[in-house]
């Protein structure tokens, strides 16, 4: 999953889904923010970092933090070069969430 701001909303609910009955699926989310006060939905993903063993986030932050950040975020823009290197094996990847939704 990848999404920049605001972006994200729209896979929340399927993070919330996921979170209330796991499956064996891996996730990742690349997000990016331009400020590490911009990330939204925190509490969802801290409670998805502690209760999904397959779950990893990759938060990318364009500015330095006044404070330190809810989240260690990577210092830069999300671009593709870093999208793909969180990618473990794109061959495996699964594009859509539409099924889980049901």
């Amino acid at each position: 999953m990848v999404a920049g701001g605001t972006g994200i909303t729209p896979s929340i609910p399927f993070l919330q889904k996921e979170i209330n009955s796991p499956s064996e699926e891996k996730m990742s989310r690349v997000y990016g923010v331009r400020r590490p006060k911009l990330l939204i939905f925190g509490d969802v993903i801290t409670e998805a970092l502690s209760n999904l063993n397959r779950f990893k986030f990759h938060p990318f932050c364009e500015e330095t933090a006044d404070t330190k950040p809810q989240f260690p975020m990577k210092q830069g823009r999300l671009t593709i070069d870093a999208i793909l290197q969180t990618t473990t094996d794109l061959t495996k990847a699964f594009f859509t969430f539409k099924d889980r939704l049901k």
